[in-house]
């Protein structure tokens, strides 16, 4: 094998090994993403039943459109929040000037 042949096989492996570490550094980039929004979402979904602790008693159903269906009221009273962001900002406010106390 000459030194040409030898110089670009290894160059080769090498590129297979960078791209094999940089598909790993974003697989793992990725999975350290989903566990930080999984530990954020039960974060956020315990204070809500905190405040709401009506919610509790909504039933987990078979299906997701019938879960999706159970949940309803709640998701068009977070689209209705989500539209009318003056409501939010008063709100936010409200809580600034508690916490100041």
């Amino acid at each position: 094998m000459t030194r040409i042949d030898e110089y670009t096989k290894n160059a080769l492996e090498r590129i297979k090994q960078l791209e094999h570490q940089r598909r790993m550094e974003r697989h793992s980039e990725d999975k350290r993403k989903k566990e930080e929004d999984t530990r954020r979402y039960i974060i956020i979904g315990k204070l809500v039943c905190e405040y709401f602790p009506k919610l509790m008693k909504c039933q987990l159903r078979r299906s997701e459109a019938e879960t999706k269906e159970e949940f309803s009221d709640l998701e068009n009273i977070l689209a209705y929040l989500a539209e009318h962001t003056e409501i939010l900002e008063v709100a936010e406010k409200w809580a600034r000037k508690c916490c100041m106390k």
